[in-house]
């Protein structure tokens, strides 16, 4: 007869221990790698989620200044009332800020940094515009601010801005 080979109670536990307790610590570690792997996404994810954020509200904000300030302008060619620059004059300084975040921010954000380069420039070139119909026509020259204000050229720099802005 064959003699079955038993191990003892002692013999069992001892492989166990042996076993288990390095196991339990990888295990642990490895949940621990996967923990901090995990966190550490998040936080990609949320300082990419408030990065986008800010980009949108400052697009927007730029827009809208824009906006005030063009229809301040016109008011002001259409009546020579010089309550209506008060829109722009109030803007001016709030378009600057807005101007430089979105210059920050196209260095902060590679994907965007075209289009927020070329929206900033496309706004400084518009606000040149507004100011330099607002100085002709102060300057005595109305007609020239007026022909100024009648070309497309406004409306189609504002028709990029707003396409821009949407991207």
């Amino acid at each position: 007869m064959k003699k079955k080979l038993m191990a003892s109670p002692r013999f069992d536990k001892w492989i166990r221990g042996q076993f288990i307790g390095p196991l339990a610590i990888a295990l642990a570690l490895l949940m621990l790698v996967v923990s901090e792997f995990g966190h550490q996404q998040l936080r990609s994810n949320t300082a990419e989620r408030e990065a986008s954020v800010k980009a949108q509200l400052t697009v927007g904000a730029m827009r809208r200044s824009l906006l005030f300030m063009e229809s301040g302008t016109r008011g002001y060619l259409v009546t020579g009332r010089s309550e209506y620059l008060d829109p722009y004059f109030k803007q001016v300084p709030f378009l600057e800020a807005t101007l430089k975040t979105a210059e920050a921010l196209s260095q902060e954000k590679r994907e965007t940094k075209p289009v927020l380069v070329a929206l900033v420039e496309m706004t400084k070139r518009k606000q040149f515009e507004m100011k330099e119909m607002i100085r002709l026509f102060q300057s005595g020259d109305r007609i020239g601010a007026m022909v100024l204000l009648e070309t497309d050229a406004g409306l189609q720099m504002m028709t990029v801005i707003s396409d821009m802005v949407d991207q």
